[in-house]
């Protein structure tokens, strides 16, 4: 009985206290606005510390991570090109574009899809032409913000059968997943000699994406 009178107690007193403090502020405007104006400052703070660090997997983008990101793009379309030249692994187009998809956006898997996948009633293998130009991770390149979800990734590129190029790899950001858009390639001069005018953007998906043959096992 008497744990009961004292719970009740307290209750009250608790209820009391709380009933004091709002009339306190009601009371004295200048004391609720003091109040108001320390919560808002501490929901600022914390706003701008969430910004700061950053909640969500969206970061500036490095020359490490750009690499990541494009060798995680060469492996998963070489992993499906490997199983060449006849692909029976893959039930369709459709499912080696949703496999590609995984680093790279929807176009450029379906652009892919088009000039190295044959599909011939159903059956389905690969073209025997020459691969992507690839990063070539030993040399050096740069990392170019075009936005905050989109970055350049830019590097000399110089073979036989190219001649010189300047690859340019577009990196976008699509549901907080860094994936490559698309290769660019420009026409450049080896130092040391003038350009013969020719220098262009290369858009075409066949002109854009070859430098070696392609390599079955």
């Amino acid at each position: 009985m008497k744990k009961t009178s004292y719970g009740l107690g307290l209750s009250l007193f608790l209820l009391a206290g709380c009933g004091t403090a709002e009339e306190s502020t009601e009371a004295n405007p200048a004391e609720a606005q003091a109040v108001k104006e320390t919560q808002e400052e501490t929901f600022e703070t914390a706003s701008t510390d969430k910004a700061v660090n950053g909640d969500t997997e969206e970061a500036e983008m490095t020359k490490e991570k750009a690499a990541e990101v494009l060798r995680k793009y060469e492996e998963t379309f070489m992993e499906v090109i490997d199983k060449g030249p006849e692909l029976n692994e893959y039930e369709s187009r459709d499912e080696i574009i949703q496999k590609f998809s995984t680093i790279m956006t929807k176009e450029q898997a379906e652009d892919l899809a088009d000039i190295y996948i044959n599909d011939k009633d159903g059956t389905l293998s690969v073209v025997a032409t020459e691969a992507p130009i690839w990063l070539k991770y030993d040399q050096d390149y740069k990392v170019e913000k075009i936005s905050e979800g989109e970055y350049h990734i830019i590097q000399s590129n110089s073979s036989e059968l190219r001649g010189n190029l300047e690859v340019t790899f577009v990196l976008v950001m699509e549901d907080d997943s860094w994936l490559v858009s698309k290769t660019k390639t420009e026409k450049t001069e080896p130092e040391g000699k003038e350009s013969a005018g020719t220098e262009g953007l290369e858009t075409e998906k066949h002109e854009d994406q070859i430098e070696g043959e392609m390599d079955f096992k």
